[in-house]
């Protein structure tokens, strides 16, 4: 940041949610996650947008990037997180992350990765045309199944049935 003009520094300092990038010629929301040339009139413009003044409102002080490995931006709803380890969207908003990353199933998850990464890597790199690079870890997620109850017979309908005989209903006369 030494050869960044000290108007531009003062700016930067100001606003917690922009951090400069290594090349140290582009600035990145971690909010929204664009990134702006590092000139101070584009920077005082996008922070006085209606998108980011919403977004430091909602959550000044709160970094996703702490989850990062597991949990990231989804590529299917953008107003979303994606958990990696339980395969499940999640809101963007703060209390709704903790709830998520503090729950059981994702603990669980969290604890079975870790065992595994011990023993073996189990990632799996899986590239899709036109889509960016994403890993997946396989073997984490345990899907819920309904328990069978009583037999394991299936029980079929019978519709071989005589049909009903209308002749005793008929109106006299």
């Amino acid at each position: 940041m030494s050869e960044l003009p000290g108007d531009v520094r003062a700016f930067l300092r100001e606003h917690p949610s922009l951090r400069l990038q290594t090349d140290a010629r582009k600035v990145r929301c971690i909010l929204t996650g664009h990134e702006l040339p590092c000139r101070l009139p584009e920077l005082q413009v996008y922070t006085r947008g209606k998108k980011y003044q919403r977004l430091v409102r909602a959550s000044p002080a709160f970094d996703y990037a702490e989850f990062e490995p597991h949990i990231v931006p989804s590529t299917k709803n953008p107003h979303q997180l994606f958990c990696k380890l339980t395969l499940r969207h999640i809101n963007k908003c703060p209390e709704h992350v903790l709830r998520h990353t503090q729950g059981r199933r994702y603990q669980r998850a969290l604890c079975k990765y870790k065992e595994d990464e011990k023993a073996k890597p189990p990632r799996e790199k899986a590239t899709d045309e036109g889509r960016r690079e994403t890993t997946v870890y396989r073997g984490l997620v345990q899907k819920r199944g309904k328990k069978q109850l009583g037999s394991l017979k299936k029980k079929f309908k019978s519709h071989h049935r005589k049909p009903k005989s209308f002749s005793s209903c008929k109106q006299p006369g």
